[in-house]
């Protein structure tokens, strides 16, 4: 999902999404302005094996991952630029998640 071809403002707020199989990967891209933006994600629900992490589209540098198992997780203050996030299982890790970039 790119939040300026769903007709995002550039202020990005809450979203959701769910890995239906095994083999699905969610892939969200944004910008942030200039100032940063910090990432909030309510992960705690999400199966076990869920997989997460931040990167830079500039660099291609990893800002931030983790696994679901630890529990929601809050990036703040990452600096201006275009970013992807992606959620992918590992194993048989399915079902939804939420997260809120802001």
């Amino acid at each position: 999902m790119d939040w300026d071809e769903a007709g995002g403002s550039g202020v990005l707020g809450a979203s959701a999404g769910n890995l239906e199989t095994k083999a699905s990967r969610d892939l969200y891209t944004f910008a942030v302005p200039a100032g940063g933006q910090f990432l909030y994600l309510d992960i705690g629900t999400y199966p076990y094996y869920g997989r997460w992490q931040l990167m830079s589209q500039g660099t291609g540098a990893q800002i931030a991952t983790g696994r679901c198992w630890a529990g929601d997780k809050q990036v703040n203050n990452f600096p201006a630029g275009n970013y992807t996030l992606d959620f992918h299982g590992v194993k048989e890790a399915l079902g939804t998640y939420s997260f809120e970039i802001r």
